[in-house]
């Protein structure tokens, strides 16, 4: 486990804007149950930061163990300028993009969940989890919907956008 440089901790603080999380490619995801549904969907995990008072928890050794993505020890005070939450589990996890534009993303779709202007990214979250509930293959969203990968959306989510694709078109 290594600890981050400064520079490295303002990148990560720039995944809360949409604009952060597009020059990068990547966005956060925040908590046991989310961290714990990406290293189990083998998503796209760029690394992991976890709150140094948590190292000795049995739960999350196991969680780690599991993965070979780097981890990182973080101050309380270094995750909190992270963070998007007022109170975080001290958990958190740097993924790589995995929304898709509309040209390619719907192939092979069967069953596809549109989202027409849904601006309140808790409610987006919410659909994306539901969607993957009920096994649609694809989640479309159109202009005016909150970002999928969004910090809020990612959190509703909770851990449904492993199971479906992501899909944003401009028209």
């Amino acid at each position: 486990m290594t600890t981050l440089s400064r520079k490295h901790l303002k990148n990560l603080a720039n995944l809360h804007r949409k604009k952060g999380r597009r020059e990068q490619g990547m966005f956060l995801v925040e908590g046991l149950r989310s961290v714990k549904a990406a290293i189990e969907a083998k998503a796209p995990l760029v690394e992991i930061l976890i709150e140094h008072e948590l190292l000795d928890d049995g739960r999350l050794k196991e969680l780690l163990n599991a993965t070979d993505v780097p981890v990182h020890r973080i101050a309380r005070s270094e995750l909190d300028k992270i963070s998007d939450v007022q109170h975080s589990q001290g958990l958190m996890a740097v993924a790589r993009s995995v929304v898709t534009s509309a040209s390619n993303g719907l192939e092979g779709a069967r069953t596809v969940l549109a989202l027409d202007g849904v601006q309140d990214p808790g409610n987006v979250g919410t659909l994306v989890r539901t969607a993957s509930w009920f096994g649609v293959d694809a989640v479309l969203a159109g202009p005016g919907t909150a970002d999928f990968e969004s910090p809020k959306v990612v959190r509703s989510s909770m851990g449904g956008m492993w199971d479906v694709v992501l899909v944003q078109t401009e028209d």
